[in-house]
């Protein structure tokens, strides 16, 4: 009889045991679980947040993005011989001013800094 009872009773510790470790690997795996779902989750508002910034970006790039292939020697050249921008970069200019990000569009020579010398003059299209 005492065989028997220690043989039941190392049973139980062992059954007791085997419970004890499958509720820790339970309890372990639903932690690795919500880890990688938050983490997901970030990585979807990280993606969602490149996505919306691009769009802002290409919102604010594309109306002047036909500005920006002209040959800006050219224009400036043929501004001050005649006065007047080429007729290609007015339409293009016109083009950009018909979006409405821009109330006007102000250009100047890149080489003058209006902060310090208000006397230059600002063109506005």
């Amino acid at each position: 009889m005492n065989n028997s009872s220690s043989l039941r009773l190392l049973s139980f510790g062992i059954g007791l045991v085997a419970v004890i470790a499958l509720t820790g690997m339970n309890v372990y795996s639903l932690y690795q679980l919500r880890e990688s779902t938050i983490e997901s989750e970030k990585e979807n508002k990280r993606n969602h947040l490149e996505e919306f910034t691009h769009q802002v970006r290409h919102r604010f790039q594309e109306p002047s993005y036909n500005l920006r292939k002209f040959d800006m020697g050219y224009v400036e050249k043929s501004f001050l011989k005649s006065g007047d921008f080429p007729y290609k970069f007015e339409k293009a200019l016109y083009e950009a001013s018909k979006d409405s990000i821009f109330n006007n569009i102000y250009f100047t020579h890149e080489d003058v800094n209006h902060c310090q010398d208000t006397t230059q003059p600002i063109y506005i299209f």
